[in-house]
């Protein structure tokens, strides 16, 4: 496969280096303070003003604000037009941010995110929490330098690239392109930014000073899926869709390395520091690190998600969920004898087996097991052998809350009609810890936290 050749411009470094000198001298003639442009949104998670911090915490607050109290499954049913069971398991919290999300940009602990309302929202250290471009217009792609205060914005008519101060919320510079804008990116430092145009055209120039333009380092082969800065800010990586990656040294304009991702061609790609995801036309995700110029044995978890137009955010300590089902699978049990195993048919129509004398978790047996009698309180019978299969767990209101204990941390709940007797009339401290799943008295008590 060739190379991604490119066809560098016959003034490109001497334009790059005065460029650069001007920038370093801090060359902002012709600007006033920054214009403000900040957004009148109010709305929670939207175009809104969002509160100040860091990303961690405001993920923690709308989680929040968004997730009921687990206690509520002490509450019995009502209205539900079929049966139901619940799944609690201890999960990595995935918490909605926000709704109608164009396009989000995150550094360090800083978020910022663009709605189809017009809004962006700002989650960061700074003053700033809320910006809107001029005109109504909508923002298709965001590039966030937070430890520089700085916000770019691509205009949804992807001709004009605008720098934000997030100190000041206004707005620094305004860049009209001749050709419509691929994808861009705003260094670490604030101060310079590159893009790739329709017409595979590689850009770089300085972010605020507006009438030197930007230097054209070359004409790409191939499509281009992103671009990105490192860490320093000093090299510009592009990535393209073949699954080529070339790193520029700035403000040189030269070509420092090209490296190769295994596996391309590609769909999609994006630059996150010193590493490189990319996923295939085929589905596949690859991660590349740029330091050891090496594929990644697994990519690194993604903290954000943008899914149809919802901006999730995974990450935090694990904690329990709760999950609703309709309709429930009668519980049916077989007993393996000679194996000493017992084959639960859950509610959730899952088979489970265990070890009779332990109840621990283990693989079925061959074979057909003989069918094992359970009566209308969850306990199952043969010969002298008698195990409590769901644990009751409360009972109100002429009914009982069930509960079986699948796995470490992982519950299945439901309600049926009848108060068992041994199950107690007020509410337990939490989710009952069994050392045994069939076990009749919990070692312990899991908070409902």
């Amino acid at each position: 496969m060739q190379s991604p050749e490119t066809c560098s411009q016959p003034a490109l470094r001497a334009t790059l280096l005065l460029v650069f000198l001007l920038l370093l001298a801090g060359c902002t003639a012709g600007h006033g303070p920054p214009r403000p442009h900040a957004s009148d949104a109010s709305a929670p998670g939207a175009a809104s003003a969002v509160a100040p911090g860091s990303l961690q915490a405001f993920a923690a607050a709308r989680a929040a604000e968004l997730t009921p109290s687990l206690r509520s499954i002490f509450a019995p049913p009502q209205g539900l037009p079929q049966p139901f069971f619940l799944v609690l398991s201890r999960e990595v919290q995935e918490t909605p941010l926000a709704d109608r999300v164009l396009a989000h940009a995150a550094d360090d602990a800083s978020l910022a995110f663009a709605r189809e309302d017009g809004g962006i929202g700002i989650v960061s250290s700074w003053p700033c929490r809320s910006l809107a471009l001029p005109g109504g217009a909508r923002a298709v792609a965001l590039s966030l330098a937070a430890q520089a205060g700085r916000l770019a914005a691509l205009d949804e008519g992807n001709h004009t690239l605008r720098v934000f101060d997030l100190t000041a919320c206004g707005e620094l510079a305004a860049h009209a392109t001749p050709t419509p804008v691929a994808t861009m990116a705003l260094s670490p430092d604030g101060q310079t930014i590159g893009y790739a145009d329709a017409a595979y055209g590689l850009w770089a120039g300085p972010a605020i000073a507006t009438g030197q333009g930007f230097a054209s380092l070359a004409r790409l082969r191939f499509i281009t899926l992103d671009v990105g800065f490192s860490p320093r800010g000093g090299l510009l990586v592009v990535v393209d869709q073949v699954g080529w990656i070339t790193v520029w040294k700035l403000p040189e304009g030269q070509i420092l390395k090209t490296l190769r991702l295994p596996g391309g061609p590609f769909q999609e790609a994006r630059i996150s520091g010193g590493t490189v995801l990319a996923r295939t036309v085929q589905g596949g995700t690859v991660a590349f690190d740029l330091a050891s110029a090496s594929a990644l044995a697994a990519p690194p978890p993604e903290t954000l998600t943008l899914r149809e137009g919802v901006l999730l955010h995974t990450g935090g300590a694990p904690r329990l969920h709760r999950r609703l089902s309709l309709g429930m699978s009668p519980m049916q049990v077989w007993l393996h004898e000679a194996a000493g195993v017992l084959t639960l048919r859950d509610v959730d129509g899952q088979a489970r087996s265990y070890t009779v004398q332990d109840g621990r978790p283990t693989h079925p047996p061959g074979g057909q097991g003989q069918p094992v009698t359970l009566d209308g309180q969850y306990v199952a019978s043969h010969g002298a052998l008698r195990l409590q299969i769901a644990f009751p767990l409360y009972k109100t209101a002429g009914m009982t809350l069930y509960c079986r204990q699948t796995a470490d941390e992982q519950y299945l709940l439901w309600w049926e009609a009848g108060e068992h007797p041994a199950a107690p009339q007020t509410p337990p401290p939490g989710l009952p810890r069994l050392s045994n799943v069939f076990g009749a008295e919990p070692a312990g008590w899991i908070p409902l936290d």
